[in-house]
């Protein structure tokens, strides 16, 4: 019960506001006529694309791996490591 003391003080501060001229929210309904239709654009140029990387090799986009020793139940400190 302790650990919920916080939270109960909290609600009861929230029970004291004065809300009775505040007009209740809802929430605007979007009708399938207002969504733009999906359609294929053209995109960004590759090389433009891939000046902007801070690694490349060939045409790809190298990332530093992250994900490696969280599964092995470690931390992620090495992922900042280059491969």
């Amino acid at each position: 019960m302790v650990a919920f003391q916080p939270l109960l003080v909290f609600f009861k501060a929230i029970q004291r506001v004065e809300v009775a001229a505040v007009a209740p929210f809802t929430q605007p309904q979007i009708s399938r006529a207002e969504l733009r239709d999906d359609v294929a654009r053209p995109s960004m140029e590759r090389e433009d694309f891939l000046a902007n990387v801070p690694q490349r090799k060939g045409n790809s986009v190298r990332v530093s791996v992250v994900l490696e020793n969280l599964a092995a139940g470690g931390d992620s400190s090495s992922a900042d490591r280059q491969p």
